[in-house]
């Protein structure tokens, strides 16, 4: 089984650039063109929130364009950046997209691996946060097929980064995230995005890890004041493929980085 992971991919309105300098239209345009090509073709492309950049109907619709032309099936979860109504009404009826209070959702049906689509967004906030309610829905869920290898997917990594300006924002819930995990050992990996960058850690037995930007990647600075900055380093995705015992994870660019100049 092979699931196409991309993120942070931050859709626009026509004519707007990312810190007026990112084309992320183009960029993802980009990504789902490798994607397409893949061969083999994936079971289903997993797109883990920060879908678009303001949450705004429109954004969505330019960023549903793009991605019909993938000829797999897709699934989404939301990330800050999102707006939970919008992206629903957008992806209702031709992605695997939740509804209603949390956008979670769980599919048994798309292969040997199970894949769970956790949401971690709270409105407002730019850090992560799983209540008590959520924690319950994701316990029982995993307790219905103790033995079925499992992937968590969410928008928030749920471990400490180093990063100061990641690190400024709290995730809520994090350890308690964990204290699930641990008691269900089915698990064989949680996978997120937020972070515009390639990380991963050890967490409740089993390994959480962060996938790259199609758009552009925050620089790795563990100073503790380092800044929020940007690097040149080429977007990307990650392939995560199931062979019945493990899951193997390879990260691929989709490059060269490219900026906008300003003006254009």
């Amino acid at each position: 089984m092979l699931i196409v992971q991309f993120t942070d991919t931050h859709v626009m309105a026509a004519g707007r650039l990312a810190y007026k300098r990112f084309d992320t239209h183009a960029m993802l345009a980009r990504a789902v063109d490798a994607i397409a090509a893949l061969d083999p073709v994936p079971d289903l492309a997993l797109a883990t929130g920060d879908m678009v950049d303001r949450g705004d109907p429109d954004e969505y619709a330019r960023l549903k364009a793009l991605l019909d032309r993938l000829p797999m099936k897709l699934a989404l979860i939301p990330g800050n950046h999102d707006a939970r109504g919008a992206m629903s009404d957008a992806f209702k009826g031709t992605a695997i997209v939740g509804e209603g209070e949390f956008l979670h959702w769980v599919r048994d049906d798309l292969g040997p691996l199970r894949v769970i689509g956790l949401d971690s967004l709270t409105p407002g906030q730019v850090g992560g946060s799983l209540c008590d309610k959520r924690l319950a829905w994701l316990d029982a869920t995993l307790a219905d097929a103790p033995t079925r290898p499992t992937l968590i997917a969410l928008h928030h990594p749920p471990f400490p980064t180093g990063i100061a300006h990641i690190e400024r924002f709290p995730f809520p819930g994090a350890e308690a995230f964990e204290r699930v995990v641990a008691r269900h050992k089915q698990i064989v990996r949680i996978v997120s995005g937020h972070l515009h960058r390639q990380m991963l850690s050890a967490f409740g037995g089993t390994i959480a890890s962060v996938c790259p930007s199609t758009a552009y990647q925050f620089a790795l600075d563990w100073r503790a004041d380092a800044p929020a900055a940007w690097t040149d380093e080429a977007p990307g995705f990650q392939l995560h493929r199931w062979d019945g015992a493990r899951l193997l994870t390879s990260t691929r660019a989709v490059g060269p980085f490219v900026e906008t100049p300003l003006g254009h």
